[in-house]
């Protein structure tokens, strides 16, 4: 890419496909965040595949006219921010929803225990809501501690 520019930037991998150039060199193309690139190094490109669906972090290289875009290093995975918690939160709540369909249980099957641990979860949700900064795991138990005492304080109040 002579005359392009390279800049270490952050993309999105959404999915990739496996090419080979008219000159027979073997090579992958990525669907991203910043529309299709190529990478040439397979140890790249390994590394790429193993991040689809995931944020990584690369040294993209872009031709003067802004047509090719390579990537020419890996740096790694990117650590996912809040609205990537968020949205993996709301898939995770679609398969549940999905799962345990509310009549798809018997009178007998009936346990409070996952009721308890659903509105614990949904309170520690709230929670991670106004936290712009990812939290740490001491954190995170901290938090689900606090939601587990809450849902036993109002479960009291109700005996």
């Amino acid at each position: 890419m002579k005359g392009g520019m390279k800049m270490k930037t952050q993309i999105k991998i959404k999915s990739h496909e496996d090419k080979t150039s008219k000159e027979g060199k073997d090579y992958t193309r990525f669907n991203t965040s910043q529309g299709w690139v190529s990478a040439f190094d397979s140890e790249i490109i390994e590394e790429l595949k193993k991040g689809e669906g995931r944020t990584v972090s690369v040294e993209l290289a872009t031709s003067e006219d802004g047509k090719f875009k390579n990537i020419r290093k890996f740096y790694g995975l990117v650590a996912p921010g809040l609205e990537e918690l968020k949205q993996a939160n709301k898939e995770t709540e679609e398969l549940i929803a999905e799962v345990i369909k509310p009549n798809s249980m018997g009178r007998s099957a009936y346990n409070p225990t996952s009721m308890y641990v659903s509105y614990a979860k949904d309170i520690f949700c709230a929670s991670l809501k106004d936290n712009a900064a990812p939290l740490t795991i001491e954190q995170s138990k901290m938090l689900m501690n606090a939601a587990v005492e809450l849902v036993k304080q109002a479960h009291k109040a109700f005996e």
